[in-house]
């Protein structure tokens, strides 16, 4: 049985919610690289249902996790400050857990800052809805 797209967009939809909540609670614990990870899952899995919304197709479990690919496939302009804050969250994908500054970067400060543009983020595409 195929998915419809609106269960496809409620899919994503409602993924990157439960993301968010575990970057939330990460971030509350300390666990700060692993909360920056989940804000990039959040935003990534709100861009698909934007893309999905956008396009009117499904789109492929195996589609880019590169999110500025993301917002083009669904025809969104970012602003200059949006666009380097989807760059900087892109970087927080788990291929950038081997880098050697992950970690180091993964201060409080840092990721309170990127938990915030995360919300903010998602809530402007939820708006693309």
């Amino acid at each position: 049985m195929e998915t419809s797209i609106n269960e496809a967009i409620e899919y994503y939809k409602m993924a990157s919610e439960e993301d968010l909540k575990t970057a939330q609670t990460l971030f509350a614990t300390r666990r700060y690289a692993d909360c920056l990870f989940f804000c990039f899952l959040s935003i990534q899995r709100i861009f698909k249902a934007v893309v999905v919304k956008k396009t009117d197709e499904h789109i492929s479990l195996m589609a880019t996790d590169m999110l500025l690919e993301l917002a083009e496939d669904a025809g969104i302009t970012l602003s200059k400050e949006q666009e380097e804050d989807v760059i900087a969250i892109n970087s927080f994908d788990r291929f950038d857990f081997y880098t050697s500054d992950y970690y180091k970067r993964a201060t409080k400060s840092y990721t309170q800052k990127y938990l915030l543009k995360t919300e903010q983020l998602r809530s402007w595409l939820l708006k693309q809805l």
